[in-house]
């Protein structure tokens, strides 16, 4: 479970969990079709952050993994990461 849950602090780990997230989001929230693109955006960078920091939580309490500013650092890093990535095919679009 641990080994588990120290991949899932990582650019595609965090990823994995953004996009279950977010299929479960998209039917949970009918209205999200109709939110202009920046608020979707703002919501997935805040999640991508968000899925990283419970991640280190969850670390150090359930495998006691050590809880450090490097840590969190990291995770942030890796959510940005996985922001960036699920972004880069829209760059054009962008308003």
């Amino acid at each position: 479970m641990c080994k588990v849950l120290l991949g899932a602090v990582s650019q595609s780990g965090i990823a994995a969990v953004l996009g279950f997230l977010l299929s479960w989001l998209v039917e949970w929230y009918p209205d999200w079709a109709t939110l202009a693109p920046r608020v979707k955006r703002l919501v997935l960078l805040a999640l991508c952050w968000a899925i990283g920091i419970v991640l280190v939580v969850v670390n150090w309490r359930l495998c006691g993994e050590p809880l450090s500013i490097e840590a969190f650092w990291a995770a942030l890093a890796a959510g940005f990461a996985a922001f960036t990535a699920s972004q880069a095919a829209h760059l054009r679009k962008l308003e």
